[in-house]
């Protein structure tokens, strides 16, 4: 008697902690799958924030892995002290081919181009530095921590630029430029606090 009783309290305990395993996944499943009928509500309520992610795809890894080893190229050569070839290498980063599109890959470009722009800058390169910062902010407009980075970066390059003026003389081309970089690093501010403040609401 006693063993049939150790043996039901056992299969109890064994079902018990089967219950628990099966509602622990189905909590997992939920907080994880994009449209789940118990979690439609939030779903719908997130994607009021941000415009929802493509699915991963071979063509899109591939683009994300050839970026970001041109970026390793870059920090290599940058190593060995050949700017230019760590310049040239992040221009072909720039050439890669997503999928259209894909909002994964705007962080990246963005990250990119700030990068080029800074390669530019190091080399005295200012107004190629410019193009390629005002490039990216054209091309990738949508709030996000890397288009607030790149425009400090652009920041940073209107500021140098004013410099020149300012040793040719041009003071009030200087001070414009200068205020049009305060306006930038506002921007990038704001992007910032916009960003903080959804984190927060949705933790």
């Amino acid at each position: 008697m006693a063993a049939d009783r150790t043996n039901r309290i056992t299969r109890n305990e064994n079902r018990t902690v089967s219950a628990l395993v099966y509602f622990l996944l189905f909590l997992l499943l939920c907080a994880v799958s994009f449209q789940p009928v118990s979690c439609a509500r939030r779903e719908k309520e997130t994607s009021k924030k941000a415009p929802r992610k493509t699915e991963a795809s071979a063509e899109l890894m591939t683009c994300l892995a050839m970026i970001r080893a041109h970026h390793r190229q870059t920090d290599i050569y940058l190593k060995m002290g050949d700017l230019q070839k760590a310049t040239n290498t992040m221009e072909k980063a720039l050439t890669v081919t997503c999928p259209k599109g894909a909002p994964e890959t705007w962080g990246a470009f963005l990250d990119a181009h700030a990068r080029l722009a800074e390669l530019y800058l190091k080399s005295g390169k200012i107004d190629q530095a410019l193009e390629t910062a005002r490039k990216g902010l054209q091309e990738f407009p949508r709030d996000s921590f890397f288009r607030a980075h790149l425009l400090m970066t652009y920041a940073d390059i209107l500021e140098a630029k004013s410099e020149s003026l300012d040793a040719k003389g041009d003071k009030k081309g200087g001070d414009k430029l200068r205020r049009e970089a305060i306006e930038s690093l506002t921007l990038s501010i704001e992007i910032n606090r916009r960003l903080q403040k959804e984190l927060l609401e949705e933790s």
